[in-house]
C-alpha cells in the first residue's frame, strides 16, 4: 500500500522545481513513470522510508535509515539538486 512517491528509489527521482510561501517550502518532483508530485518537509519519500528533512532554494535533503551489511541501522542523507537550465 505504498504511495507512488514511496515506490521508487530516491536515485530515480528528479527534482524539477522549488517554491515557497510564508509558512513553508514545497518541491516538485518527477518519478520514473513521468508523473509529478508536490512534496513538503516531513513527507516520506523513496523505497526505504526516507523523510524530506530540508528544502532549500535549490535542493532537497532526504534522510533514510537503511541497514548496512551487518544489519546495523545507518542514517543516509541524499541531496537532490535542481538542475540548472544550461545543464539540460
Amino acid at each position: 500500500g505504498a504511495s507512488p512517491i514511496e515506490s521508487f528509489d530516491i536515485e530515480e527521482i528528479k527534482l524539477i522545481a522549488i517554491a515557497s510561501d510564508r509558512q513553508q517550502s514545497y518541491a516538485m518532483i518527477t518519478l520514473p513513470d513521468n508523473k509529478s508530485y508536490t512534496i513538503r518537509k516531513g513527507m516520506t519519500l523513496g523505497l526505504y522510508g526516507g523523510i524530506v528533512s530540508e528544502i532549500t532554494r535549490d535542493s532537497i535533503i532526504i534522510t533514510e535509515r537503511i541497514k548496512d551489511y551487518r544489519g546495523q541501522l545507518k542514517t543516509k542523507d541524499t541531496i537532490l539538486k535542481l538542475r540548472k537550465e544550461e545543464e539540460e
